[in-house]
């Protein structure tokens, strides 16, 4: 089973590499698609790097990188906070907000595609199953941790 998942989820993931090469946002289907998602559907506030950083559970380190490179792109731009200058607010630029509506494009299509033929009760078991993998994982990792805490 854990052989056919893992074959599942590469098929997926070469899926998805096609997929945003027919929608022209290579490289989007990862963390920058979802930075820049992220800010199109937080456009009415200011949005800060922590924002990401908590959006996409990553560091401050790999969030300050993330944002350069976006910079770089031309996807986003930055500017100082008008109520506390030490913070930058993060900004979609022209070429940011063009590329959302080819992510959700994108999106939209592979979803269509993966779920096609099944119905919405086998998504909602399969979503509880995933969810019971999840706790198993969880708790087998603290089982370790454990076990290596008393190793220590």
């Amino acid at each position: 089973m854990l052989y056919h998942l893992k074959h599942t989820i590469h098929q997926a993931e070469q899926l998805k590499i096609r997929y945003a090469n027919v929608y022209d946002i290579q490289h989007l289907d990862g963390p920058q698609g979802h930075a820049i998602m992220y800010l199109y559907c937080h456009q009415d506030a200011p949005v800060f790097q922590k924002d990401i950083e908590d959006h996409l559970n990553i560091s401050k380190s790999v969030a300050s990188h993330l944002i350069q490179r976006m910079k770089r792109n031309g996807f986003i731009e930055t500017f100082p906070y008008a109520e506390d200058k030490r913070h930058k607010v993060i900004q979609l630029t022209n070429l940011g907000l063009k590329k959302c509506s080819k992510i959700e494009d994108f999106i939209l299509m592979t979803k269509q595609t993966v779920l096609d033929g099944i119905s919405q009760d086998e998504i909602d078991f399969l979503h509880k199953i995933f969810l019971k993998i999840d706790q198993n994982i969880l708790k087998a990792n603290e089982l370790l941790d454990q076990k290596e805490d008393t190793h220590d």
